[in-house]
């Protein structure tokens, strides 16, 4: 109730300190983005400058809830138990239960250890045991399955500091112009993680639940609501 518009900024320009950083903690990766794919080796880092209008005006998406959560015990890496506290957080700020989310962006910038942690932790709080499957021993087991997931990593490399504004501007986008971003696909995925991209957005989609991780132990999440018409 402070005002009635916000501008947020997402502003990450090319420089020499970035790739020199990453570089020594042996983080990039040494040809291209493969989120979630077996063969994933790190980011590829990119540059980008967004912007998001907020207004109390009535628009097609509405800000529907949001939490923070730091955790700087591994700096260069996501904590799963961050992880899904934010999550939990974010969606209770949202006044909204796991079920209700139609979509999620998901972080999944490459790293082996961080796409691995991120997908545990989702697992851990959102998924819902669907129809049952046997095992090799006839027993049968419930699979958990989650929303739509949809990562853009593969699209705008790892924008660091503008990633969260930049990728939320860019799904949002896509999904009011009917393009899908679709780059992820054209890679084999880890069979580990037992995952799947969506190859389309949900045919009906309400809510979306954008994940985003930051070095230093940021761990954001934003939930969106679309909006009839």
């Amino acid at each position: 109730g402070r005002a009635d518009e916000a501008l947020v900024l997402g502003i990450e320009l090319a420089n020499r300190l970035a790739p020199a950083g990453f570089s020594a903690m042996q983080l990039l990766a040494p040809e291209q983005a493969l989120p979630l794919a077996a063969e994933r080796q790190g980011i590829v880092l990119g540059e980008a400058v967004a912007a998001l209008r907020l207004s109390v005006a009535p628009a097609g998406w509405r800000l529907a809830g949001g939490a923070n959560v730091v955790d700087g015990a591994n700096p260069t890496g996501c904590s799963a138990s961050a992880v899904a506290a934010m999550v939990e957080l974010a969606l209770a700020s949202a006044s909204i239960e796991p079920a209700q989310l139609d979509l999620i962006k998901l972080q999944a910038a490459g790293s082996p250890g961080n796409d691995t942690a991120e997908l545990a932790a989702l697992r851990g709080c959102l998924a819902a045991p669907h129809a049952a499957s046997a095992t090799s021993a006839g027993v049968p087991t419930a699979r958990q399955q989650l929303p739509s997931l949809v990562t853009l990593k593969a699209e705008l490399g790892h924008t660091v500091g503008a990633s969260g504004a930049a990728e939320i501007a860019l799904l949002c986008a896509c999904l009011d112009a009917g393009v899908w971003p679709y780059a992820a696909q054209h890679h084999q995925l880890d069979p580990a993680l037992d995952v799947r991209l969506a190859t389309a957005a949900p045919p009906q989609l309400r809510y979306l639940l954008a994940c985003i991780l930051g070095f230093g132990g940021g761990h954001a999440a934003v939930v969106l609501e679309r909006l009839a018409g």
